[in-house]
């Protein structure tokens, strides 16, 4: 699930992909690469140079909709991001898929996220004018912007 959404927010600057990969440019023209793994479980790097590349954002997905297990999917989320900041990340996101999360106490379980998003409380497609979490991801990675397309719908994601 996470290439699909990835691929939906920055397919229009993919420049190549595996299962577990996409790379593109950024409007810098510098490669943007997106990893999709264990943990985190996406990642997204910036090559500053052929052989140096700058963790820029860790993304933990916890997928599940039982309400009742979500503290303890965020504090797996805070393990994975404590581990991902020890390695160099600078931006820590949560993406997760219950309804009505309580925030403060999101923020409690996972204090080394920056950003929460809700996959559950959104449609399914960007929007043509990109949305606050599509923006976000894109200005991170200093993406180009997507060309308009009026046939699209809302976010695949919503911040938080």
């Amino acid at each position: 699930m996470p290439i699909n959404l990835g691929q939906q927010i920055v397919g229009h600057a993919v420049q190549s992909t595996t299962e577990t990969r996409l790379e593109l440019l950024n409007a810098s023209r510098r490669k943007v690469i997106i990893t999709f793994s264990p943990d985190p479980d996406i990642s997204i790097f910036e090559e500053i140079s052929a052989r140096t590349l700058k963790n820029v954002i860790a993304i933990e997905v916890k997928g599940g909709a039982d309400k009742s297990n979500i503290w303890n999917r965020l504090g797996e989320a805070e393990k994975s991001h404590q581990s991902a900041k020890q390695r160099g990340f600078v931006e820590f996101w949560t993406i997760y898929n219950v309804p009505s999360l309580d925030l403060a106490k999101a923020r409690e379980k996972s204090p080394t996220t920056n950003r929460f998003y809700s996959l559950i409380n959104s449609p399914p497609r960007p929007p043509r004018n990109l949305p606050t979490s599509a923006t976000a991801w894109l200005l991170s990675s200093e993406l180009p912007r997507k060309p308009s397309d009026p046939s699209e719908g809302g976010s695949p994601i919503t911040d938080y």
